[in-house]
């Protein structure tokens, strides 16, 4: 039994048994050079399916995993926390159970947490996501995963207006992106003032790196699992507004109303992302979704423009492509048809929000390919149950 683990490795789950046996065997894997410096926890939030038997499987070939089950769905920020009292690590990982490691990142954390032993966080780059289950169908690029002294960043008000949303990047939001001071979470998330909050993990962060330093990773640590066109940007409006008044209230902990002013920047292109995201879930046209991210506007206090809008997405959203994405995966998913997306790019023209065509045809077709081929895959492996 590890007696004071270095790092703990907290795996909440709900009714995705592939998902969670591809992602412990994985974890198993990557972890098996260190297991005196890492814990593994998974958290079954009472599953219906067949996630207990696959957890229990698992479990019994490998004794370094505790497990649990809760009796009944506490909703997945309860069991995040659930999970984080119960470990016993310095740092605390919550990783997704649909988001797959590029293989080697346990082992490159490990060693960013042991040579710069007092930093408040490691944050992974997202290297995009998946419309498929079957991870050995995934191509990674070669990884640099070099630990160098270049990417530790002294968290201060000025680096707010780069980071948290790094050019192309996703936010801290997002629970397996952050590995911070486990008890950093545990303050956060059992405040009432952030119960229910989807916006948790950042608020975690913040105050896992306050006056300490963090380590940006440079190389992609991760990829997030896209498994449907459902997905949580129908709960963007709550996102948005969980975020909003987080911000607020980390003025309870100490946080300048400079810090607080720089958050608020930071995160200004991430909200109009979200929030246009879920503009899109809602079938709305690109002029309603401006007008909802001017909205947004209002509520952070800053002058109204569609133009600040557009300008701050194109940050995020670099290939500019957020307002045609949801089409995308409609017409491979044969759920819309191409019409469909040559009205939204007319539309678009209007703003000078298009991107380039080579661009343009790169995503289209890398998105039409794999969703089809994923079809193929999966009537040739009914077919053979069939038979």
């Amino acid at each position: 039994m590890i007696d004071r683990p270095l790092l703990s490795i907290c795996i909440p789950t709900y009714n995705r048994s592939l998902c969670i046996k591809r992602q412990i065997n994985d974890i198993i894997l990557q972890t098996a050079a260190f297991t005196d410096d890492v814990e593994i926890l998974v958290s079954d939030n009472a599953s219906t399916d067949d996630t207990p038997r696959v957890i229990h499987t698992l479990c019994v070939r490998n004794k370094r995993i505790k497990h649990f089950r809760q009796p009944l769905n506490i909703g997945a920020e309860a069991n995040f926390l659930f999970l984080a009292k119960e470990a016993r690590g310095e740092y605390y990982w919550c990783l997704g159970d649909d988001d797959i490691l590029r293989p080697g990142t346990v082992e490159y954390v490990v060693k960013i947490l042991k040579k710069f032993r007092d930093i408040g966080a490691v944050i992974l780059r997202c290297g995009g996501t998946y419309p498929i289950l079957f991870s050995n169908l995934i191509y990674w690029k070669k990884a640099n995963f070099n630990v160098d002294d270049g990417c530790i960043i002294r968290y201060i008000p000025e680096i707010l207006q780069t980071y948290p949303n790094y050019e192309g990047d996703t936010d801290w939001m997002f629970i397996s992106k952050c590995i911070i001071r486990r008890n950093a979470y545990i303050e956060i998330a059992s405040n009432d003032e952030f119960r229910n909050n989807c916006a948790l993990g950042l608020f975690a962060t913040c105050i896992s790196i306050r006056n300490k330093n963090f380590y940006y990773a440079n190389a992609c640590g991760y990829i997030t699992g896209l498994q449907s066109i459902d997905n949580w940007h129908h709960k963007a409006t709550k996102v948005c507004q969980d975020i909003i008044s987080g911000i607020s209230i980390l003025k309870k902990y100490g946080f300048t109303c400079n810090e607080i002013e720089y958050l608020f920047a930071s995160e200004e292109p991430h909200l109009y992302y979200v929030n246009t995201l879920g503009c899109m879930e809602k079938g709305m046209s690109v002029k309603e979704s401006l007008d909802s991210n001017m909205e947004l506007q209002r509520q952070l206090r800053i002058p109204v423009s569609k133009d600040r809008v557009l300008d701050r997405l194109r940050t995020k959203d670099p290939e500019r492509i957020v307002f045609l994405f949801k089409d995308v995966i409609k017409i491979a998913y044969k759920k819309a048809s191409i019409l469909s997306y040559v009205r939204k790019k007319r539309e678009l023209k209007m703003y000078n929000y298009l991107p380039t065509r080579m661009r343009e045809l790169k995503w289209i077709f890398k998105y039409m390919i794999i969703i089809g081929f994923t079809y193929r895959l999966k009537a040739l492996l009914k077919n053979e149950k069939t038979i």
